[in-house]
């Protein structure tokens, strides 16, 4: 953490295909995360929700885990980009 000089651990994207979903692969993805954090001594985890897929499941799960909400994020589109080749 830049305020703190904690180690932080930042997940920035994980995907579960529709069919996978009424299982427990969320749950065993997030512990296997937690698992990871603790085993190279991070003081704390952070996971990316993206608000725009109202995923109130995905927020609960988290909730549920000991996660609180820590912010959220603008953006603004700036029109057709080119893309890198």
């Amino acid at each position: 953490d830049v305020f703190t000089g904690e180690r932080v651990a930042t997940e920035m994207f994980w995907y579960i295909g529709q069919a996978h979903r009424t299982g427990t692969g969320a749950l065993r993805l997030l512990r296997a995360f937690e698992d990871w954090g603790k085993s190279i001594g991070v003081a704390e985890l952070r996971l990316a929700h993206f608000m725009m897929q109202n995923n109130e499941q995905l927020q609960r799960l988290y909730e549920h885990r000991g996660y609180a909400l820590l912010e959220q994020g603008y953006q603004k589109r700036l029109g057709e980009a080119s893309v890198i080749a």
